[in-house]
């Protein structure tokens, strides 16, 4: 019963770039898992129900910000 929900090891990669402007604006745009690996995060099982919790795929934002 307890091997039924099994992570094996694993490698995700996340990056980030950003660029400042004289006048205090900040652009940043973000990768998570670049790798777009699928691994748990979380999980159990039992004599009824084996469930999993999935990391999210590969994504992308872009944030922007004021330091006044």
């Amino acid at each position: 019963l307890r091997h039924r929900v099994f992570q094996p090891g694993y490698f995700t990669l996340d990056g980030s770039i950003s660029y400042i402007t004289s006048k205090g604006f900040k652009i940043s745009v973000i990768a998570e898992n670049l790798t777009d690996k699928a691994y748990l995060l979380g999980g159990g099982a039992s004599s009824l129900y084996d469930g999993a919790n999935y990391a999210k795929p590969r994504s992308f934002r872009v944030s922007l910000s004021y330091k006044y």
